[in-house]
């Protein structure tokens, strides 16, 4: 997802310059935010040079749009057009609002999922009668207001509670659902930062929020973006994922045959079984293992440092380029937006 606007074009068609890049440069599947349906027809006439053109774009769509209710209760005409125009297109459309407990919905908790389950469900009513079946996400970015400081807390333990209880509502009504973690309102990527994107990814995952909005993108209640804390909750997402893999009982796993062959105050590091499966365990890039004395004999480097310099080797990636013809109609698509 987009993690910023283009300011050095004119506003009317910034979201569209930045989409166009993003696609561009962008080897994975976007979910894009447009201001009006004339910018989502464009975002989506690039999808479809990219893609080689509406079939396929409908056997595999790459692009979904981000859209959301205003709370409490309400849409913006625009918004409406918009939902209109994806499920005419089969463009898959996430609708998820954001309400904020104490705010623009109920200070209860129940209340806020509440009423985020129905300003979600609107959406769904909508869009299915314009075109049933099209491709629909439930959602919600249900938070509260910190009564200390009046912010959308992007940090809250109550986001995740409350977004667990939203995506147990869409598997009950059997829709995917589009869910937050991995997000935090530290200013730095500090304790906090870990701390927070942690618990976020880790409910996320056990209650089975599917696609997971905000992971590794912003800090200090959405203000912020920082590579460093992309990189840290990816690696928080990995060893996650590693977690939710549980333990494998297998004949081989289980190892009754090789415990009773090594015996009693034996060791297992020269066994073929120990050669065969020592890989499964997760290894980290990041986080340090090592006791005291050769911590320091290889440099002393604390967490900060190994971060970035794993941040700054991941930033060297570089896609493949787009054939030079496909760059230059995108150049002629932007051209005529402007």
């Amino acid at each position: 997802m987009f993690i910023g606007m283009a300011d050095d074009v004119p506003p009317d068609i910034a979201d569209r310059v930045i989409a166009r890049y993003a696609m561009e440069y962008c080897e994975k599947p976007i979910a894009f935010c447009s201001k009006d349906t004339a910018s989502s027809k464009d975002i989506y006439e690039m999808a479809l040079l990219l893609c080689g053109g509406k079939e396929k774009f409908e056997m595999a769509p790459y692009l979904l749009h981000y859209s959301e209710p205003i709370s409490p209760l309400a849409y913006f005409d625009l918004a409406v057009d918009k939902i209109i125009f994806c499920a005419q297109n089969n463009i898959p459309l996430i609708n998820s609002p954001a309400p904020q407990a104490a705010g623009t919905a109920p200070a209860t908790l129940a209340g806020t999922v509440v009423q985020g389950n129905a300003e979600t469900l609107s959406g769904l009513v909508l869009h299915q009668l314009v075109n049933p079946g099209a491709p629909f996400v439930a959602g919600a970015f249900t938070t509260v207001m910190d009564m200390r400081t009046t912010v959308f807390s992007y940090g809250a333990c109550e986001m995740s509670l409350m977004t667990a209880a939203l995506a147990q509502m869409a598997q009950h009504y059997r829709l995917p659902f589009f869910g937050t973690a991995g997000a935090t309102d530290a200013k730095y990527c500090d304790a906090q930062a870990g701390a927070e994107a942690t618990f976020q990814c880790l409910t996320a995952a056990a209650i089975g929020s599917g696609l997971v909005h905000d992971c590794g993108s912003w800090m200090d209640h959405g203000s912020l973006a920082s590579p460093e804390f992309m990189v840290l909750t990816n690696e928080i997402v990995d060893a996650v994922d590693h977690f939710m893999r549980g333990i494998p009982l297998t004949e081989e796993s289980l190892a009754l045959d090789i415990i009773h062959h090594v015996g009693p105050r034996g060791h297992f590091l020269q066994e073929t079984h120990t050669f065969d499966n020592f890989k499964n365990i997760r290894y980290s890039e990041i986080f340090d293992r090592s006791i005291l004395d050769q911590w320091k004999a290889s440099g002393a480097k604390t967490f900060e440092e190994r971060l970035q310099a794993v941040t700054l080797k991941k930033m060297e990636h570089r896609p493949e380029p787009l054939p030079e013809d496909t760059v230059k109609i995108l150049d002629e698509m932007q051209h005529g937006w402007e």
